[in-house]
């Protein structure tokens, strides 16, 4: 049996959640609630494993954050297959999120990245369309947080070289910002002073 090698892994998880910033993750979270406040938008990106942890926070912002029957607004943008593949074959793969942020977003929206490397070609170019844009960005990053970690508005690293560490607290880390969001939008933690410092 391999159990000692079973504790190393869970060990390793844990080391990789325990790296991570907590003011970092309630400074993200209260950007969402802002961007939730205000009627934005969350768009949502990442490739491969951190393609499936953006379709899966964008089902709990908009389902788990319900207040009063309305929760809100996401869209991962890992999730529409044939534009994807459209963008990529046609034009260039670099060029999948950007595009759709450029068709899609608003002053006011929102734009999460989750990313190991922060250094992603394709994440890299939807932050610049979304900082000309002036959405508020935060990635949940890896490793050193790469080229993107000095790019965004907020910045969550979870320091490990482990690709599965750093996916598997990412995931954890979006059931922490589903919960700040509904918690803040709940007890009234946004308020219109906020939001208007938020955008000045």
């Amino acid at each position: 049996m391999m159990y000692d090698q079973v504790e190393e892994w869970l060990a390793g998880a844990r080391k990789a959640i325990e790296s991570v910033d907590a003011a970092a993750v309630a400074r993200a979270g209260q950007a969402l609630a802002e961007a939730r406040f205000r009627g934005g938008t969350v768009f949502i990106a990442g490739n491969g494993g951190s393609a499936s942890t953006a379709n899966h926070f964008a089902c709990d912002l908009q389902k788990a954050t319900r207040i009063e029957g309305r929760g809100t607004r996401a869209i991962s943008l890992s999730d529409n297959t044939a534009l994807l593949t459209a963008w990529g074959n046609d034009v260039s793969f670099d060029s999948v999120f950007a595009e759709q942020l450029r068709l899609l977003a608003a002053p006011g929206d929102a734009l999460v990245l989750f990313s190991v490397s922060g250094s992603s070609p394709n994440l890299l170019k939807a932050l610049a369309a979304a900082r000309k844009m002036n959405l508020t960005t935060v990635a949940l990053l890896g490793r050193d947080g790469g080229r993107a970690a000095p790019m965004v508005d907020h910045a969550v690293i979870v320091s490990s070289e482990d690709f599965g560490w750093v996916e598997s607290a990412h995931l954890v880390l979006a059931h922490v910002l589903t919960c700040y969001v509904r918690r803040a939008m709940s007890e009234h933690l946004v308020t219109n002073g906020a939001v208007e410092e938020m955008v000045r």
